[in-house]
């Protein structure tokens, strides 16, 4: 996010990011590649060799270090937006990838201790609760050690609750896929035992365990790559992208080139008429480069817009706004007004209530809206103005000049209840 100037924001647009969920053959395709094969064969080969001689077991724990290794800088790489393992050695790195493997281990064996102490001291129920709640942040954990390398900030509750609360829903849908993810090797394996040799087992079980941890962990750096922009995590080098026309509007406000960001946004409202945040955008540069009338008139296509989003409150700001370049703006249809002023009946601007009903009538002359506005109206002078006898006039003037109007029988209502309010 930059900001520009008092109230402008421009956020990097990631709508044509695709879902996880909607690629998930792609994730299964990803070790299918030189470097991975590779790790997996040579893995395969040496669990194939640690069945006849003890040193194997030292190359087996050194080709499981080598794994996690390449588990996280493939995480980190699609994290940084590279969907493909091309230049993986050469990209953006933590700077601490040697020593994220034993971090993980030792993230693993802290939640492990912490929950057998649960158990011990408060019982193995909670114990068993404690274990649940910390699998449950295990893929928090190993996103945030993915792209900053941070033991304690793997760890941190703060920063967990963050990520997790972030991605909110699909954070529950990615915890579902690695579960099957994690049980895929076995199952795999138990369908495979019946075609393979004894002595292929073990090297077939450990390469389908290598195969699918990089499965997870290009899953994992997908899913922050599409939510980096609610994480705050930077995607692709800055030398290897262009800039985004929300950049180059910046950078062009930045420099005082009011004229050069006016141009560039006028083009993208004008292009992408239904992106609410080009049109949100090109109306604040035009109050910036002092253009009234057409701000005025910007104003005029936004203020319905952000109220049909149900974004009330930033609609009575761009009011406001518009109302200090002239005291006599108003929207055109009578309907839009009155959806303004019912967002500002919803943040309880009472005055703001009165000042956009005020006359509303003669403004709006025939309008089929009328009625409803007198009654709002006539409901915040009551109710939170205490101006009773107003609003028992108002009432009278609505149920006398529109009868069968379907606000009468309410403002009878109201009225009547007032009266003996006043009576008592």
């Amino acid at each position: 996010m930059h900001h520009v100037d008092a109230g402008l924001r421009v956020y990097e647009d990631t709508s044509d990011i695709v879902p996880f969920w909607q690629r998930l053959p792609g994730f299964f395709a990803y070790p299918l590649h030189l470097a991975a094969g590779l790790l997996i064969l040579v893995s395969m080969a040496l669990a194939f060799l640690v069945q006849f001689t003890g040193f194997g077991v030292i190359l087996l724990v050194l080709v499981s270090v080598g794994y996690v290794r390449y588990g996280y800088l493939v995480l980190e790489h699609t994290a940084r937006g590279n969907l493909t393992p091309d230049r993986i050695f050469s990209g953006q790195s933590s700077g601490d990838n040697p020593w994220r493997p034993y971090k993980q281990w030792l993230i693993l064996a802290v939640m492990t201790g912490l929950s057998s102490v649960a158990g011990i001291w408060l019982g193995w129920t909670l114990g068993f609760l404690c274990y649940v709640i910390f699998m449950f942040a295990l893929p928090a954990s190993m996103m945030s050690l993915g792209v900053n390398g941070s033991f304690r900030e793997a760890i941190d509750p703060r920063v967990l609750w963050f990520i997790i609360s972030q991605l909110g829903g699909a954070y529950v849908l990615l915890g579902f896929f690695l579960l099957l993810l994690s049980g895929s090797s076995w199952a795999a394996f138990s369908l495979l035992m019946s075609w393979v040799p004894p002595s292929l087992a073990m090297p077939v079980w450990f390469g389908l365990e290598v195969y699918f941890g990089l499965v997870m962990f290009n899953l994992m750096g997908y899913v922050l790559y599409q939510y980096h922009d609610r994480l705050g995590l930077d995607v692709r080098p800055a030398e290897a992208r262009k800039p985004s026309e929300q950049e180059l509007i910046a950078k062009a406000i930045d420099e005082n080139r009011v004229q050069d960001a006016l141009g560039l946004a006028y083009e993208a409202q004008r292009t992408r008429p239904d992106d609410l945040e080009a049109i949100e955008t090109y109306g604040k540069l035009l109050f910036l480069a002092k253009q009234p009338e057409k701000a005025l008139a910007q104003a005029q296509r936004l203020i319905p817009l952000l109220l049909a989003k149900q974004r009330g409150l930033r609609a009575l700001e761009v009011f406001k706004a518009a109302r200090e370049a002239s005291v006599e703006f108003r929207l055109v249809r009578a309907a839009d007004q009155l959806a303004l002023a019912r967002a500002a009946a919803i943040e309880r601007d009472d005055r703001l209530v009165m000042r956009l009903l005020l006359q509303f009538d003669r403004h709006y002359a025939g309008a089929a809206e009328v009625p409803t506005a007198w009654l709002l109206q006539a409901r915040i002078m009551s109710e939170r103005m205490k101006q009773d006898e107003a609003a028992m006039q108002l009432l009278r003037l609505l149920r006398g000049k529109y009868p069968k109007a379907p606000e009468a029988e309410e403002a009878k209502r109201l009225y009547t209840a007032l009266k003996n309010i006043h009576q008592r």
